[in-house]
């Protein structure tokens, strides 16, 4: 899981610092207090996450993905604890993407990755193991299709 995080790191690292800090203090301000846990907690039916993902929806193309507010949303909520509203603004950033490309698994591989954080969370421990390794097969993925994190050379 190492080079997941690794990967992911460098991911983050490669978006705009300013489109970072502006999510940030979007989600602040229109965040539950407490993330969703489903099953232990209320899950929210509006606010800034779904809006996100509304945008990104219509927004996300293959060429701008990795400048998406989406994308970028998606590393700002996972760095709050929101990992459930992670997957849900990354989601559509993967839809997005060619199938067969070498972007999508990688996103997908970050989608997992939250999902295994926010199993871990709960301390549904199991399921966050399988889901670490799914999302490191990812991971593979989509290096063998040419994946880069920061869409640069090896």
């Amino acid at each position: 899981m190492m080079a997941l995080e690794a990967a992911l790191e460098r991911a983050f690292n490669e978006i705009e610092p300013a489109l970072v800090a502006r999510l940030d203090a979007v989600l602040a301000e229109g965040l539950p207090d407490q993330p969703y846990w489903p099953g232990m907690t209320p899950r929210p039916g509006a606010g800034p996450v779904f809006e996100i993902s509304r945008r990104a929806a219509s927004d996300v193309t293959p060429a701008n993905w990795r400048e998406s507010e989406a994308w970028a949303a998606g590393f700002v909520l996972m760095r709050r604890g929101y990992f459930w509203e992670a997957h849900e603004v990354l989601e559509p950033v993967w839809q997005g993407l060619p199938p067969n490309g070498p972007d999508r698994p990688f996103v997908q591989a970050a989608i997992q990755y939250a999902n295994g954080r926010l199993k871990a969370a709960m301390g549904r421990d199991k399921a966050a193991a399988r889901l670490f390794a799914i999302a490191s097969a990812h991971l593979e993925d989509a290096r063998s299709r040419g994946f880069r994190p920061g869409g640069d050379g090896p």
